[in-house]
């Protein structure tokens, strides 16, 4: 799978003659426009949880108004690229406009149309916690294929239950001071 960044006329043209052979998702948004940069986030998250069965024939473009200008001056084979308001988010198939996606910028929801609609085969529903202890974020992830020893975890667990003794032991002492300075 390519992002496409169209932003000028050679990656307009080399956008137009991918979108004859695949599917692309096209994003066209503008630099400056706050609902664009608010739905930068979940466009990262949709680039991110497309499966790769889908890589060898969907593609993702970011379009902005210069490519958009230069989509639509150019005419490319009647693309029918008319966006008047952004961010809009558009299904491009052989080389022209097949679906524009109206619902929430979230990318669950598109990922969703884009499977309804039958652009994507499946998709990855990896939370993001998951994805996080899959890159060794979580002390109980595989490393290099192995667990962490089991002497390493026993003797975490062994320091835990010694801070938790200590912390009753000071608690108890601290009640029976005052159990003290009560009865005097």
């Amino acid at each position: 799978m390519i992002v496409h960044k169209v932003n000028d006329s050679p990656s307009a043209k080399h956008f137009h003659q991918r979108a004859k052979n695949y599917v692309i998702f096209a994003k066209f948004y503008s630099p400056t426009c706050p609902a664009c940069i608010a739905s930068d986030e979940e466009w990262g998250r949709l680039k991110e949880n497309i499966a790769p069965e889908n890589r060898d024939h969907f593609d993702l473009a970011e379009v902005d108004p210069e490519g958009m200008r230069e989509l639509q001056d150019r005419k490319y084979d009647n693309m029918n690229i008319d966006v008047q308001v952004v961010p809009t988010f558009a299904v491009m198939k052989d080389g022209k406009v097949a679906d524009i996606y109206e619902g929430d910028r979230n990318h669950r929801d598109m990922i969703q149309f884009l499977k309804d609609k039958k652009y994507l085969k499946e998709y990855n529903e990896m939370s993001e916690h998951e994805r996080c202890r899959q890159r060794g974020g979580s002390n109980r992830t595989k490393r290099n294929g192995k667990r962490k020893s089991k002497k390493k975890r026993t003797m975490r667990k062994k320091k835990t239950d010694k801070r938790i003794r200590r912390t009753r032991r000071r608690r108890a002492h601290l009640r029976r001071i005052q159990q003290k300075k009560t009865h005097n």
